[in-house]
């Protein structure tokens, strides 16, 4: 799963979506130069990573982004005591350019994620839901791609909701089906 999250980060930092659907179109190649560069890409080093779900897997993910250079910030549990060096959720999403959910869904984690918390974190923020679905509120986050208050998000779990119900354009969505083989939709 930390190799499938770092998968989702690198395809939206990338802009490889956008990249592979320029080149599918025939515009790379009609390019003077043969070289396209209308998407601009984000390094990961500098970056700040949240996590949300510090266990085994959030501690995989960490020791990954931190060979990346990017700085990790560890939210506090849902209605935890507070915990040195876990950050409150509000205080969190400020600062992070991409929060990557680990928590079981539970009452607490239970849409976690809502038009207050997206609205919390930065315009530019990626959001990557590998955890489960249910932990975003996925009616408001759909509102929020097509106002396009969220830029880009990769989810790999839903709870109800199929990409074409999310009315995304720009989406990176694996949907892990319960066989165990992947799914890709556009």
């Amino acid at each position: 799963m930390v190799q499938h999250v770092f998968a989702l980060i690198l395809a939206l930092t990338t802009r490889l979506p956008d990249y592979q659907r320029a080149v599918a179109s025939g515009a790379w190649q009609r390019h003077e130069r043969f070289c396209l560069m209308d998407f601009p890409i984000r390094e990961l080093a500098g970056r700040t990573l949240g996590i949300l779900g510090f266990v085994e897997l959030g501690q995989a993910v960490a020791r990954v982004a931190e060979a990346f250079g990017m700085r990790i910030l560890v939210a506090r549990r849902p209605g935890g005591p507070a915990a040195e060096g876990r950050w409150p959720l509000d205080q969190l999403l400020p600062e992070v350019d991409v929060l990557s959910l680990h928590c079981p869904l539970t009452d607490a984690t239970r849409a976690l994620i809502g038009t207050r918390e997206l609205g919390l974190m930065r315009p530019d923020a990626l959001l990557i839901n590998t955890a489960r679905g249910g932990i975003v509120d996925e009616q408001v986050l759909a509102a929020a791609l097509r106002a396009g208050t969220i830029p880009e998000l990769s989810m790999a779990v839903t709870s109800s909701l199929s990409p074409a119900r999310l009315g995304a354009v720009e989406i990176t969505w694996t949907i892990i089906n319960a066989s165990g083989q992947q799914q890709s939709a556009p």
